[in-house]
């Protein structure tokens, strides 16, 4: 499907309030010559808290939110400073994980309703070593992406918004469950 064709269906799908076709608008969006697979909705379990003081704002809430980010950044991500792990992304925005033949991209995007998709990160699928299931969690499962520099970051799925391909195109880039 073109573009023009991904966002007439798109307007079509908001205006009554129904979601998007994720699918369709993501491929859409791949780079020349890669094939999508499918896509999840993801956000980093060790996502980054704002430890920013503003006006009338509170110390101790700052120096918590530094603390958990760098426990919560040891647990989930791991690999020295320039590691492909430590080059994505950490932001509290949920995104879309998008498995394609070539590459994963990850897409950030305002509401699971919504079709502005802007990329957020890409990474050519030959640097992935392993996807793991960590384990299930309400409502999702928290996974890992193992990289071939030996770095790491976990993810946690949304289940409601992930394609119904999503967990078996996994296993093209190596999924391992622990629940399968």
């Amino acid at each position: 499907m073109n573009r023009e064709a991904a966002g007439d269906a798109q307007g079509r799908a908001e205006q009554r309030g129904r979601m998007p076709d994720h699918r369709a608008l993501l491929a859409a969006r791949l780079e020349s010559g890669d094939d999508y697979l499918s896509h999840g909705h993801v956000t980093p379990v060790a996502f980054a808290r704002d430890t920013s003081i503003g006006p009338g704002g509170n110390v101790m809430n700052a120096v918590i939110g530094l603390i958990s980010n760098t426990v919560s950044a040891r647990r989930h991500i791991g690999g020295p400073p320039g590691s492909l792990a430590r080059g994505l992304p950490r932001d509290a925005e949920q995104s879309f994980l998008v498995l394609g033949r070539r590459y994963l991209s990850w897409w950030v995007v305002s509401s699971a309703r919504s079709s502005d998709f802007v990329l957020s990160h890409r990474l050519a699928r030959k640097h992935v070593a392993s996807i793991r299931e960590l384990k299930r969690v309400l409502g999702g499962r928290l996974i890992r992406l193992t990289f071939t520099d030996g770095s790491f970051f976990d993810y946690r799925t949304v289940d409601a918004i992930v394609d119904e391909r999503f967990f078996a195109e996994l296993g093209t880039y190596g999924l391992r469950s622990p629940t399968a």
